[in-house]
């Protein structure tokens, strides 16, 4: 029940990511993306600091040091996806970025040093059609761009993968609270490299962005993702993840007047069965068995 409980809330993680991507739209027309970035994970990272007080100031070295790790991929990540995106088209980004229902499970092979199970592999199988189905993706070549977010895509499961292994144990909040931090903190360097550490303007929609996407998307967000992705697998959680491109271009239906297309109705249909065909897999081997 408690696995079941927390692939329920992994899902509101990746629908509250995926409310998060066309506000970042409406700012980034604006704002610099390292701007907006370092705004949004500060912000986040200041919601914390209320229920940090219990912790009386004591952060023991291992969770600071898993914070700094966690924090130095998510930036990572972050970073490689925007760069790969300014060089290869959204199509691409949005295919390669969801490789790592691939990638998981892979990496988790070699770290058990066993063969992922047969239901993990047609789940990813199903998973990675969905993407491609939704994303349109025709490669040809891959391009720099691509590259990039290949590297994106494997730092997201390097994440992914550490939180599995070593946040069972840890203060969820103080652990989020170290890689907010740092990931604010590496975004704000970058801004201030490229001379873009303030906004242009403080116009309502950047306020707004930069409010919702920090409470929503990201404080809340990372602290469910910390705190319950242990309690599942990884590879059920980065498959639980790729719902965020649905849930993406839903609210850019809703917010952008941008249109749902069958491919995205299709490509979703897919990606549930991905996440709901284990159930049904174990079910139907318990009746005959």
């Amino acid at each position: 029940m408690n696995k079941l409980k927390a692939e329920f809330i992994l899902i509101y993680v990746a629908f509250s990511w995926g409310i998060g991507f066309p506000l970042m739209k409406l700012a980034l027309d604006e704002n610099d993306t390292f701007t907006i970035l370092w705004l949004r994970f500060s912000f986040a990272a200041l919601i914390f600091a209320p229920f940090l007080i219990k912790s009386k100031g004591i952060i023991k070295i291992k969770t600071l040091l898993l914070g700094l790790v966690l924090g130095i991929f998510l930036f990572l990540t972050f970073a490689f996806f925007i760069i790969g995106l300014n060089h290869t088209s959204s199509s691409n980004t949005g295919f390669l970025a969801g490789l790592g229902i691939i990638f998981v499970p892979i990496f988790l092979a070699i770290i058990r040093q066993k063969l992922p199970a047969i239901d993990s592999f047609i789940s990813a199988l199903l998973g990675i059609t969905g993407i491609i189905i939704i994303s349109g993706v025709s490669i040809g070549y891959v391009n720099k761009g691509d590259l990039f977010v290949i590297i994106g895509a494997i730092t997201s499961s390097i994440h992914i993968i550490i939180l599995d292994l070593y946040a069972k144990e840890k203060d969820s909040i103080l652990l989020t609270f170290i890689q907010l931090l740092v990931m604010a903190i590496l975004a704000m360097l970058v801004a201030f490299y490229y001379n873009n550490l303030l906004p242009k303007e403080f116009s309502s929609t950047l306020l707004i962005t930069v409010s919702i996407t920090a409470v929503l998307s990201t404080a809340i967000a990372f602290w469910l993702q910390t705190k319950y992705q242990s309690q599942t697998t990884a590879d059920r959680a980065v498959l639980i993840f790729s719902l965020e491109p649905i849930f993406a271009v839903i609210f850019a239906s809703l917010i952008l007047s941008e249109e749902i297309t069958l491919s995205l109705v299709l490509g979703g249909g897919i990606i549930v069965l991905a996440m709901t065909y284990p159930l049904f897999h174990s079910k139907i081997k318990s009746r005959y068995n």
